[in-house]
């Protein structure tokens, strides 16, 4: 699938190192000039192939293809479409016609592109020999009963019984009050989740349950709709159910339109469009259910949130999108346990533990609960346990051979068939994460343009696009939210264990990642070139890479608790993204020995060594290695090394010059940083870094480096410390800040130790994009914060001078949703939010504010506010106004005294959200 870049990787190299090259053919004898220039044609050639090439696999992914025979040969044209764009076939050719020194060298490199030639005829040759026609489209049309051979495995969710159905009263009495909400406007309602989560079942319920009532509505239908579907025939169901007509003539789709409009004008209907996937098939059919005034119903079932947004857009603000949740732990068990032994039964004992690790394992989806209660229900002996654990441990290989799973991988997969063909090996390639792990959302869009999954669009940086795809995601609800920030923008997430096992099987069909350790008895294929390898621990079991499986062309390598590594990795040569993090050397050798291998890896583009401790004492020779190290990777775009133990960017970092995103501690804490946990960097190294769009964790304590600072005018995230002590070098930062005004989204400024005068940061040219801003240690509140209209997030230490004047700044910023107060140490506070402002806060964190001694909120001063957290408030003695707060939901003291919690326990229970009030590390008064 990224061959769907290949044109311009090689295009950009053909004019970049053949014609550098060319331009030394006069050096060259007549004969070594025409056989360059026969390898430049040669690779004309291939070009032009590779365009043939991705048009048709583009085309081929689009229809997707289900005949074995056909999708073996797409395998294998996408096999050689990718074996001239990886980075071995680039480094390869750019090696050799950098060093024209021998007649042998120019020979190798035509016969390399002959074998090229050749795989790509051979492959035209099969395709004759083995009768593979063109591919034709094979999705399902629901209206037009396309193709024998399709089974729609949704069919099943309309006729379930009502004693196997669990966890669905609260859901079906809720969905009902929503649809005979006393309203005359005919009304969307659109129930939303990710494929198997049972709305199909639920709106089914629904839809019955109302029609045994029978005065709601008049006349009612039921539609499935498909990912693509004919609107003509579909009308006419609409019209057969209502109406009781099936027309035999052909009418046109304004006719049909207008017919249904005539029969729908003084009913009060119910529709229900069952499986809704785009927009534009929402538009195409809305016009056919008309506004009658007469409490009509619609009703829309999606996987995809900004589908189901669109179609309640006219819903005058109230909230008409139902997302559906997925089980809880006990609705799980209950479901298993019916479909296994039966109503009102309960496994065996001795099946306990495994059966927990199966329901959780299922993560709360009714179909994948019900799909492998059907595979054990199958066997000889359904409570064999030795069959349970091999089903747990052996689940990717289930996938492959075992029928009774095969409908939910085919509903999972409905989801992925349906992906804009650019988003598809975006999304195969979170396969490359271990079973439930925590997945950054910055990590991953690095990631994707590393591997070059993303890259420019128009305007529009890859990061940028990359963006778009993961929010992409996130509405067709393929991944699960770890961590939602009160704007909505999900930070972490995770995968749903079964559509992590669906995607580690297509990405296996796909020859997208191979992941060795966990999964690893099928996914290291034989006959498959490895790309991407993902190195997993399972349980106690250390594999190794067997010396015959050939590892010499992956240019992807995550290591993921897998300690059998430092003897492996001299086998990867051609890298260009490695996650190495979290590792214990044995010993300071081995540190070193890692170093020199890592300095081989001349073509990585990303570097994480995250909490993978390289201190050692002495320190010298480390220090020296890692430098040099690093001054190696010139292509590196992101370097990762946050908690390593080393805290000095000597200058060979500045011939990094590719580098965009530099992270060298992590600064999200609310504690103030010390300075040894900052680099430090020589001067010049900024200098070279002119590319730089993330800078995290520096240390500013020289004129040099501050003044370098401005010249990195790409910065959107800058997180720095500045030492104190020298009010120039104070001056000389603050001048670089105004430079990059216009670019900064997230400023986190700590000075530190703190002035005795605070400190003012001056900034001429206010940085109207920032979103976030962190000041700590002895900074004033800036005077133009209060023209900050895009500010989301400020982390702020008061001081009790300015207080109520700040305050009063604050308060008035329009897009405000974090808060985050502290104070010197040692400094009384009395906190009073006065009525008005705050109008959107949702989170407020008061945090290390020690002799801090009440807290009032008086009668609308903050709304929306949901979560209040007080950390460190010993003096604390009142807490005034919580009732005066409509929105709270969570109130939260770490490190608080036992009488503040037996205040707020009492204006808990009077509050009318009777918010949850939690406690940790309480101290008697």
């Amino acid at each position: 699938m990224a061959e769907a870049l290949a044109q311009n990787v090689i295009t950009s190299f053909v004019q970049g190192v053949i014609s550098s090259n060319l331009t030394n053919l006069n050096n060259l004898a007549s004969k070594e000039a025409g056989l360059l220039l026969g390898v430049r044609r040669e690779i004309t050639y291939i070009i032009e192939e590779l365009e043939m090439m991705k048009a048709f696999l583009r085309s081929a992914e689009e229809k997707q293809e289900t005949d074995f025979m056909a999708r073996v040969w797409v395998r294998r044209v996408r096999e050689v479409s990718l074996a001239l764009t990886i980075i071995s076939f680039l480094d390869w050719l750019g090696f050799r016609l950098r060093s024209l020194c021998t007649l042998h060298v120019r020979h190798e490199i035509a016969a390399e592109i002959q074998d090229l030639k050749y795989r790509i005829a051979h492959i035209s040759d099969c395709r004759l020999r083995y009768g593979i026609t063109a591919i034709p489209s094979s999705y399902y049309n629901a209206s037009s009963s396309m193709g024998p051979r399709f089974v729609d495995y949704r069919l099943g969710a309309l006729f379930i019984q009502e004693d196997q159905l669990v966890g669905i009263d609260e859901p079906r009495r809720k969905l009902t009050n929503l649809l005979i909400r006393d309203e005359k406007q005919c009304r969307v309602i659109s129930v939303l989740g990710m494929g198997g989560l049972g709305k199909t079942t639920l709106t089914k319920r629904v839809y019955e349950d109302l029609q045994m009532i029978g005065e709601y509505f008049d006349c009612r239908a039921w539609i499935t709709i498909s990912q693509t579907f004919n609107l003509n025939v579909l009308l006419r169901d609409i019209i057969k159910q209502v109406a009781s007509l099936d027309h035999k003539m052909d009418l046109n789709n304004e006719d049909l339109i207008n017919q249904l409009e005539k029969l729908l004008k003084n009913k009060r209907y119910i529709v229900v469009l069952d499986d809704i996937w785009s927009i534009d098939a929402w538009e195409s059919i809305k016009h056919a259910l008309p506004e009658n005034n007469n409490r009509s119903r619609v009703i829309v079932t999606t996987r995809i949130e900004e589908v189901a947004n669109n179609c309640c857009a006219d819903a005058s603000g109230v909230d008409y999108v139902y997302k559906l949740q997925l089980l809880s732990k006990e609705q799980s068990m209950e479901l298993f346990q019916r479909r296994v032994f039966g109503h009102n039964k309960r496994y065996p004992e001795h099946l306990e533990n495994v059966a927990n690790d199966l329901i959780a394992k299922c993560g709360g989806l009714p179909l994948a609960i019900v799909a492998m209660a059907g595979v054990l229900k199958s066997m000889p002996t359904p409570d064999d346990h030795q069959q349970w654990t091999n089903l747990l441990n052996n689940l990717s290989s289930v996938f492959e051979t075992n029928q009774s799973l095969e409908g939910m991988k085919q509903v999972l997969l409905l989801s992925y068939n349906h992906l804009p063909y650019l988003l598809k090996p975006c999304f195969l390639y979170l396969s490359i994460f271990p079973e439930d792990h925590l997945i950054i959302r910055k990590n991953l869009i690095q990631l994707w343009v590393a591997e070059g999954l993303v890259c420019n669009q128009y305007a529009m940086s890859a990061e940028v696009v990359a963006e778009y795809y993961f929010n992409e995601l996130v509405s067709r609800s393929l991944i699960l939210p770890s961590e939602v920030g009160l704007n909505g923008k999900v930070k972490s997430y995770r995968i749903h264990d079964i559509m992590l096992e669906v995607l580690i099987f297509k990405s296996m069909e796909e020859n997208m990642v191979s992941i060795h350790g966990k999964h690893s008895r099928s996914s290291l294929k034989d006959g498959n070139v490895i790309r991407r390898l993902s190195l997993q621990r399972e349980s106690n079991q250390i594999r190794g890479i067997p010396d015959d499986v050939n590892v010499s062309q992956v240019t992807s390598l995550l290591i993921y608790d897998f300690q059998m590594i430092l003897a492996l990795l001299p086998r990867f040569r051609l890298l260009r993204v490695l996650v190495f993090e979290n590792y214990s050397f044995d010993c300071d050798e081995e540190k070193v020995s890692f170093l020199q291998i890592l300095s081989k890896f001349r073509h990585l583009r990303y570097l994480s060594l995250k909490g993978t401790s390289l201190k050692s004492y002495p320190t010298k020779k480390m220090k020296s290695t890692f430098s040099k190290s690093l001054s190696k990777l010139r292509n590196l775009v992101t370097l990762d090394i946050r908690d390593v133990g080393i805290r000095r960017l000597y200058s060979s970092v500045a011939k990094l010059k590719q580098l965009r995103h530099l992270l060298m501690r992590n600064s999200d804490s609310f504690i103030l940083p010390l300075f040894n946990v900052n680099y430090k960097m020589n001067s010049g190294v900024l200098l070279n870094l002119k590319n730089l769009q993330t800078l995290v964790g520096l240390k500013i304590n020289n004129m040099e480096i501050a003044e370098e600072l401005g010249f990195l005018t790409q910065l959107r995230i800058l997180k720095i410390s500045v030492d104190s002590k020298s009010p120039k070098i104070l001056s000389s930062a603050c001048v670089s800040l105004n430079k990059l005004s216009g670019t900064l989204h997230s400023l986190s400024l700590t000075v530190w130790p703190e002035p005795p005068e605070r400190f003012n940061l001056n900034i001429n040219n206010h940085p109207y994009l920032l979103q976030s801003l962190q000041l700590r240690g002895g900074c004033n509140l800036p005077y133009w914060v209060s023209s900050l209209n895009n500010l989301a997030t400020l982390t702020l230490i008061i001081d009790n001078k300015n207080l109520d004047n700040d305050l009063g700044v604050i308060k008035r910023l329009p897009n405000l949703l974090y808060l985050t107060l502290s104070s010197f140490y040692y400094t009384s506070v009395e906190l009073l939010f006065t009525k008005g402002g705050f109008r959107r806060l949702k989170l407020l964190h008061i945090y290390g504010m020690e002799e801090l001694k009440s807290i009032e909120f008086q009668i609308e001063c903050m709304p929306v506010l949901k979560k209040l957290v007080i950390n460190g408030g010993w003096s604390l003695t009142r807490v005034i106004g919580i009732g005066f707060l409509p929105c709270l939901q969570e109130i939260q003291l770490i490190s608080a005294p036992k009488r503040i919690i037996e205040v707020l326990n009492s204006d808990v229970d009077t509050h009318k959200n009777i918010p949850k009030l939690t406690a940790i590390n309480v101290k008697d008064n």
